[in-house]
């Protein structure tokens, strides 16, 4: 997938690099997860591990100094670690990620529907993606969970041309929305404002924009995922036509059941036929418009759509199904949406 001359962006080479910094740590992994529901709580089967386990492991039973940097190494180590398990790279067709990057978020997109990654980490390709004036060669994208706060947060873990970048956000009670409500209220927080010159720095200028690009990216980002957790994602095996990603399974050995990392990276195709539809819909358009054969079409943009079902005074039981509406090509002798 990758040219030999530039490995450093190669998502196998920087995990497998990574956890080996850690051997201490990939050791026991197994360990700590056959421990769920016996010495530790049980934890939701869409988490792979709890963040605090990773600390636990971290740590190992040693007293270090727990600093921010040393924070972060851990969620990092919780991203690598999980992905080596299933190694799943996703690539959305060229024309499709360009469209979903442009379709914006939805209110009506309860958090929880990030819960739906078909495995417990996956890393999305994203070539010729640029993120606060960095190529983005890719990111990887996990929920886990907090025991001691009884929290979830979204992580995402950014292959950027000047490294790793680490983007974590909670999913609290809310839409998708409201995501990048926080990141910008935070990033006001963080600029080390009183609470006296918070109204002032929203209406400044230089910061504003700053953070609302910075939103704007990570958006576009939210968008790809979604699209890989709605209900009927398009998603193909690049070398076992037929075949679709899922959580890896334990096998069976002589000391019992146990889970080992994947041997390979596996290649998905997102979006494949959707995106030729995207790019001949979008080449006939452009063709049409040269050619003055027809009024000028223009694009209505893709959204999403989604809606509950079940019993309203059942909350637990209700389920929320969502699906994204493709563009529109709106002009001409006749609309022509691209399905």
């Amino acid at each position: 997938m990758l040219d030999v001359n530039n490995q450093i962006i190669d998502p196998v080479r920087i995990a497998d690099a990574f956890c080996r910094q850690h051997p201490q740590v990939t050791a026991n992994i197994e360990q700590a997860r056959l421990m769920k529901g016996k010495a530790f709580p049980d934890w939701p089967n869409w988490c792979f591990l709890p963040v605090t386990r990773w600390l636990m492991l971290y740590m190992g039973g040693q007293k270090r100094e727990f600093t921010p940097a040393v924070w972060l190494e851990i969620q990092k180590l919780s991203v690598l670690g999980t992905w080596r398990y299933s190694k799943g790279i996703y690539t959305p067709h060229p024309s499709l990620l360009n469209v979903l990057a442009e379709t914006p978020l939805s209110d009506s997109l309860p958090v929880d529907v990030f819960l739906h990654f078909p495995e417990w980490c996956i890393y999305v390709s994203t070539p010729g993606m640029c993120m606060q004036g960095e190529e983005l060669y890719g990111f990887w994208a996990m929920v886990n969970k907090n025991d001691v706060k009884n929290d979830k947060s979204l992580y995402l873990l950014l292959n950027r041309e000047n490294g790793l970048k680490l983007e974590s956000f909670r999913l609290k009670t809310g839409s998708v929305n409201t995501i990048l409500e926080d990141m910008f209220h935070q990033g006001l927080d963080a600029s080390g404002a009183t609470p006296e010159t918070i109204d002032a720095l929203k209406h400044s200028e230089y910061l504003s924009t700053y953070l609302k690009n910075q939103a704007r990216d990570v958006g576009r980002l939210l968008s790809i995922l979604l699209y890989i957790c709605s209900d009927e994602p398009e998603i193909g095996s690049e070398r076992q036509p037929g075949s679709y990603p899922a959580r890896p399974k334990p096998v069976k050995t002589k000391k019992g059941f146990r889970l080992f990392p994947a041997n390979g990276p596996r290649y998905w195709r997102v979006g494949e036929n959707m995106g030729e539809m995207l790019a001949t819909a979008f080449a006939e358009t452009d063709v049409s418009a040269a050619t003055g054969r027809q009024v000028r079409a223009h694009l209505r943009r893709g959204h999403w759509h989604g809606f509950w079902s079940g019993k309203r005074d059942e909350p637990e039981a209700r389920v929320f199904s969502y699906h994204w509406l493709p563009p529109q090509i709106i002009g001409g002798r006749r609309n022509k949406v691209v399905y």
